[in-house]
């Protein structure tokens, strides 16, 4: 039993009627791009742009555009499209 705290804040036991799972820790949350697709290619460029605020039209980051680009490479063949990617690549400055 697990003690929680009720509606009135008391004290309470919670039963289970089997163990919490014991998961593996998944130290790489990043997809691997398939090789040679050009969408997984263009996702990887612009993840790296919104990760850095570098090639992004304003220059600043955006984690949750980068967080996209992981969705659209994960769900490879892209067939329904997750998200629409802009066009052009980002532009990189050397």
């Amino acid at each position: 039993m697990v003690p929680s705290l009720g509606a009135a804040g008391m004290s309470q036991e919670v039963r289970r009627s089997e163990p919490l799972a014991d998961l593996p820790l998944r130290l790489n949350l990043e997809p691997t791009p398939v090789e040679g697709c050009e969408v997984c290619r263009h996702a990887v460029a612009w993840r790296w742009a919104y990760r850095t605020g570098r090639g992004t039209p304003d220059g600043y980051t955006n984690q949750s555009a980068a967080s996209e680009c992981n969705a659209e490479i994960r769900n490879h063949p892209h067939e329904p499209r997750v998200m629409a990617l802009p066009i052009k690549p980002p532009a990189v400055a050397s």
